[in-house]
């Protein structure tokens, strides 16, 4: 340790009598890592690790494939009929629920404010996994009882707007175009929480009606599921393919010519980004690849250019291990 020591004061007074050699190593490393490191990071963030959900990569998306002649759209938003027997004749997710995402009104003492909202069915957050930070998320019995009566908080509202006030639960708030519907907050999201990709302020219950869930007609759920750890997405998709196919015996005015498509809920977030991302990445990389080499031919160059030196102490007694254990030092330096 005392020789390695010694080695690396030596090699470190070196360095500093050729600040530009030493600069142009150091600059040279600094902009082929760094330009990797930072791309990694939105790599990573998007690609790798995209979902803030337990084990995200069992959710998944389910959709209506429109595929009549004419026609293509991969994502339809399925009927209340639909999703009620997909519920019921699945054995391959853990539960599913459906959803609805779009703006609603809030009133407080400053006035209406607009703000995001997600209707989310039985089942939503344990779908997700999510537990609320304060008081609790939506109980089944809610769901039917209508979307007015309860509300959960977004973190970021249950700040800005309620002061962060610890018994917020319990309390009222108002909603709606004149803000005559009033809503009881039974909840506060933990910090971050968010689905998909976007971060609502507040979460209502759906509160289909009964005579509702006959209809096969109007395509306005969004549906969300867990598959169980053993299934894959193609095991997935064959199992929903089957049920459809029953279900189109069954209503052939309503499902004829309509397919139907599990989506890993990673893609829906990323996107048509991802081979952007990954071609950036590889090109990031071979700049980091260009880099290793032009800071190797600066060593090898110094390497040629110090022989005299090198000489010398091999002629005082300097053995090869030594020379070769002074050149590691200063590349590790």
């Amino acid at each position: 340790m005392g020789e390695l020591w010694q080695e690396i004061r030596y090699v470190g007074r070196g360095l500093l009598r050729r600040p530009g050699y030493t600069a142009a190593v150091l600059l040279t490393l600094v902009l082929g890592i760094g330009a990797t490191t930072a791309v990694f990071s939105v790599v990573n963030g998007v690609l790798l690790s995209p979902l803030p959900h337990d084990e995200p990569e069992q959710l998944a998306l389910l959709w209506l494939v429109d595929a009549r002649p004419g026609f293509y759209e991969p994502r339809n938003a399925v009927t209340p009929g639909d999703f009620r027997d997909w519920h019921d004749q699945q054995q391959v997710f853990e539960d599913m629920a459906h959803w609805q995402a779009y703006p609603v009104t809030y009133h407080d003492e400053q006035g209406p404010h607009r703000v995001d909202a997600v209707f989310a069915g039985d089942g939503f957050f344990g779908v997700l996994r999510a537990d609320a930070r304060l008081g609790r998320t939506f109980l089944p019995e809610e769901d039917l009882d209508g979307s007015d009566d309860v509300v959960i908080l977004s973190h970021h509202m249950w700040q800005n707007q309620f002061g962060a006030d610890p018994d917020i639960v319990g309390k009222t708030m108002r909603t709606g175009v004149s803000g005559t519907s009033v809503s009881t907050i039974v909840g506060v999201m933990p910090t971050g929480f968010q689905f998909l990709d976007q971060q609502p302020d507040l979460w209502f219950t759906v509160g289909l009606e009964e005579d509702q869930w006959d209809n096969r007609q109007s395509h306005f759920l969004n549906v969300v599921a867990r598959m169980n750890p053993d299934v894959t997405r193609d095991q997935a998709q064959a199992h929903l393919e089957s049920i459809n196919a029953g279900l189109t015996e069954l209503y052939p005015e309503n499902l004829e010519g309509w397919g139907v498509n599990v989506e890993p809920m990673s893609d829906a977030v990323v996107g048509d980004i991802r081979p952007a991302l990954l071609v950036l990445l590889a090109a990031v990389g071979f700049v980091l690849l260009i880099a290793v080499v032009n800071v190797a031919n600066l060593m090898l160059a110094r390497t040629l250019g110090e022989s005299r030196e090198l000489t010398i102490r091999t002629a005082l007694g300097a053995g090869r291990g030594r020379i070769l254990r002074h050149k590691l030092t200063e590349s590790l330096l």
